[in-house]
């Protein structure tokens, strides 16, 4: 839960500030959540970890040029 929190305090300043490094250490935060939220495991909290890695993609997508991390956000 320590690291979603991290990941959600980090994207809403990366996103306030236009910060590209904020924005790709709260992706790293939301894929370290990942690794204890599992799907099998606890299936309604990984499926809002996955949103908020999405839509943080999303954001550092916007910022950066080509469609990997667009790929990425739609995975998520």
């Amino acid at each position: 839960m320590a690291q979603h929190n991290l990941g959600s305090a980090l994207q809403s300043l990366g996103e306030l500030q236009a910060d590209t490094a904020l924005l790709r250490q709260s992706i790293a935060a939301y894929r370290k959540a990942l690794q204890k939220r599992t799907r099998r495991e606890v299936p309604i909290k990984w499926a809002m970890t996955q949103s908020n890695l999405g839509n943080a993609l999303c954001t550092l997508a916007q910022h950066l040029s080509g469609t990997d991390l667009v790929k990425e956000a739609i995975a998520a």
